[in-house]
């Protein structure tokens, strides 16, 4: 019975160790999931969304450039994690050099990761990871950024010297040790 009851206590430790290590989904575009919410050239008053939901991600496409941009309302706490990874893919017509994920955390500040799309430009889903802790752009204008209180995540385009269409398909986004 003790013997029973040590592999209990064991296969228990095991278990709580494995769920505290676990990834953390950020937003995950499968299952036909979209953004809340799109802006400039990828949906606006005036232009219809540019981003399709589909079975494995989220096609960003159409009149889409990378001038615009989309998001969603998060509730998580990333402060234990290392890594921001973005899971995608280029689609044909691409010309887009760059794509940034932003956090907004509920002090007011956000950080920005920027990604080169060409390191996607592959015919199937690729994943690329940047340091949490090396944002590729901060702001603080209006509060902190603090990740243990994310509030929302943003993909959006680069806003580069030349307007250039972005053409590519998210799967996911999610933070990792």
């Amino acid at each position: 019975m003790r013997t029973i009851s040590h592999i209990s206590i064991i296969l228990a430790i095991l278990l709580t160790a494995a769920a505290a290590q676990a990834d953390t989904i950020v937003k995950s575009f499968e299952n036909d999931a979209d953004f809340d919410y799109d802006y400039s050239s990828w949906g606006n008053a005036e232009t219809p969304s540019q981003t399709t939901p589909t079975k494995d991600g989220i096609e960003i496409g159409g009149t889409a450039t990378n001038e615009g941009g989309a998001g969603s309302k998060v509730s998580l706490d990333l402060s234990k994690e290392s890594y921001i990874d973005v899971t995608a893919m280029t689609l044909p017509g691409n010309t887009g050099k760059k794509f940034n994920v932003i956090l907004f955390t509920a002090g007011g500040g956000s950080s920005g990761y920027q990604f080169d799309l060409t390191d996607f430009d592959r015919p199937s889903f690729t994943t690329m990871s940047k340091s949490l802790t090396d944002p590729t752009f901060v702001d603080r204008t209006n509060g902190a950024v603090d990740l243990s209180d994310v509030t929302s995540v943003q993909v959006q385009g680069d806003y580069g010297k030349t307007v250039d269409a972005i053409k590519m398909k998210l799967k996911e986004i999610k933070a990792t040790h």
